[in-house]
């Protein structure tokens, strides 16, 4: 199995006047001067190129340019070149390279499958789930918490602010215990000692105040 000769087979070409010179002129030739299977090739493309030439319908004149009407295979035109070295032209001999010359690759167009709706439907669904799961993912830090959530969030609050006033108020009586015994057992009266309880106490109740409205 030969792929060079079947890629020569199916490269398109867009001929020039001088391919279809050499054409002509094979086709001229006699019967024993022509392979009857090259003969028969070159007036199948000659056929087809009369038909685009009187094809109206674009979609027709498109389907016949693809064909063969306004192209020819790198195949006929070497074979073309071949017998032109047994019966050259009048201008003399014409190399391949020279008959090549000025002819257009004609890359062919390659349509895209049809898409099968069941599965473009399918697919449709599993990226509307995906981007359902990311958007739930992207907002779930954001979303209002559920009623269960909320009586718990204000438990604690609430809980919070409680241990805090009763960890003042131990804080500010037992400032004040410790300055009246402290000042007591160092010989003050009642009056006295009550005086410097309540001095410790003022001290402790402004800077337990203080750090507690900086925290809040």
């Amino acid at each position: 199995y030969n792929m060079s000769y079947t890629h020569e087979c199916y490269t398109l070409l867009r001929p020039t006047e001088l391919v279809r010179e050499a054409i002509s002129h094979v086709l001229s030739l006699g019967e024993g001067e022509v392979s009857g299977d090259l003969r028969e090739d070159l007036l199948e493309w000659q056929e087809k190129e009369r038909k685009l030439a009187e094809a109206k319908d674009g979609d027709k004149k498109q389907e016949l340019h693809v064909l063969s009407g306004d192209s020819i295979s790198f195949d006929l035109v070497r074979r073309v070149h071949s017998q032109l070295e047994s019966t050259p032209l009048g201008r003399g001999h014409v190399w391949l390279h020279e008959l090549l010359e000025g002819t257009e690759l004609i890359l062919p167009t390659i349509k895209p499958p049809k898409r099968n709706p069941q599965l473009v439907a399918r697919l449709q669904q599993i990226q509307a789930q995906l981007d359902h799961k990311e958007y739930n993912k992207m907002t779930r830090d954001v979303a209002p918490p559920s009623v269960e959530e909320a009586i718990g969030m204000e438990i604690r609050s609430t809980s919070r602010i409680m241990w805090a006033v009763v960890n003042f108020l131990l804080t500010v009586v037992g400032s004040f215990l410790f300055g009246y015994f402290a000042a007591h057992y160092a010989g003050y009266d009642v009056a006295e000692s009550t005086l410097v309880g309540l001095v410790f106490g003022i001290v402790v109740f402004i800077a337990d105040m203080y750090f507690l409205l900086k925290m809040t």
